[in-house]
């Protein structure tokens, strides 16, 4: 698979930082005339830790797929199991959960807020209510860094999708853009809102826009690269507190929710136009989520198993995309082309999570059992 012209780039300068870090000097020096690039002063190691980064992948790859190998050779001699009529103990099921503490992160003063994945390294994202922001090794356990900046609590945070940036939100009234290949710098402020910024998203399809929630009762689209805010959108909620955001895995499709007790999903593609608004909750929506392809399949095929020939779900419902296209683009992992999803989850102080299909606005499912908000 050929290269962008921003991927060569890239990999040319690290290889300059490589040969000078090295003292290979003979060799740098051609390599600059032929590449006609310009060494970079600071020393990011970009080379090296993305090295590391694809021995430490490749050695996990070949770990699951042991385990798969060896999972597929016990359902071939697996007897059909029925949860219903099974009269042993409930540990057995217990086990087949992660059951055994890998680290005790330690280090933040007051409540985590968030924790987030690198989508590429081995690094875990927190933040809080002592306005820092931890960057963990999850393979060690070990702190990496403290990224200081707010001055006041942290309420979310978001990558991009090849994690190169990671937006924060804060109850300072600002949102903060980190340069991960730089030394984990804080590269951009971004002001514009009223009141607290509860939520943070990137644009799938476009890395240069940000998508920023607010207690000002708005939602503001930033451009990464100039800082400008090039949209807002005022009174979504009725200028109710907006909580959080969310951007569909294809990218065409944004959620909001609120105090109102409403969530609400808008069309990016056609300049941020509000298609539904679901109602359902008792209290104050604190987060959504949207589906992907593959949960998507699950509770489809779990619907169509469960309903008769009749009801509303069928096999089409599997494949079923919209007219107009969406993102666009193959979900990680696997051959499936990316499609609007079909679900939202949403999460309310009322202790509830609800279910909603997109397609019909039903809620197909209710999840009780959390004693608290």
């Amino acid at each position: 698979m050929p290269i962008t012209d921003k991927q060569k780039k890239d990999l040319n300068i690290a290889i300059l930082e490589y040969l000078r870090d090295n003292g290979y000097e003979k060799t740098l020096e051609s390599f600059l005339e032929e590449s006609k690039e310009e060494l970079p002063e600071k020393n990011l190691k970009t080379l090296e830790r993305k090295w590391t980064a694809v021995i430490r992948l490749t050695s996990k790859l070949q770990q699951v797929e042991s385990k798969l190998i060896e999972t597929e050779n016990e359902l071939k001699v697996a007897k059909p199991f029925n949860y219903n009529s099974f009269k042993g103990p409930k540990k057995l099921f217990d086990e087949l959960l992660p059951n055994k503490q890998k680290f005790h992160l330690k280090g933040h003063q007051k409540a985590i807020n968030k924790v987030i994945f690198h989508p590429n390294y081995s690094w875990l994202v927190t933040c809080g209510d002592d306005s820092k922001i931890g960057v963990w090794d999850y393979e060690s356990g070990k702190l990496e860094k403290w990224l200081r900046g707010h001055t006041n609590s942290v309420c979310d945070l978001s990558f991009n999708p090849n994690g190169t940036y990671l937006a924060s939100s804060s109850v300072d009234m600002s949102v903060k853009i980190w340069n991960f290949e730089d030394e984990f710098r804080c590269e951009k402020t971004l002001n514009g809102h009223d009141h607290t910024v509860t939520g943070v998203a990137f644009c799938i399809h476009n890395d240069n826009l940000l998508i920023s929630c607010s207690r000002d009762g708005t939602v503001k689209i930033w451009e990464l690269e100039s800082g400008y805010c090039s949209k807002t959108l005022s009174d979504i909620h009725d200028g109710e507190w907006v909580k959080r955001v969310d951007v569909s895995y294809d990218g065409s499709l944004m959620a909001t929710c609120s105090v109102d007790k409403t969530l609400r999903v808008f069309d990016i593609r056609k300049d941020y136009t509000e298609i539904a608004c679901y109602r359902g909750h008792e209290h104050v929506v604190e987060d959504i989520r949207f589906s992907n392809p593959n949960t998507d399949d699950i509770i489809l095929h779990d619907q169509i198993k469960s309903n008769s020939p009749n009801d509303e779900y069928s096999d089409e419902d599997e494949s079923d995309d919209d007219d107009e296209p969406s993102g666009g683009g193959i979900m990680n992992g696997t051959d499936k082309k990316l499609r609007q999803p079909r679900f939202i989850a949403s999460a309310s102080r009322d202790k509830m999570i609800m279910i909603w299909d997109i397609k019909t606005g039903d809620c197909i499912m209710k999840l009780q059992g959390h004693e608290n908000w």
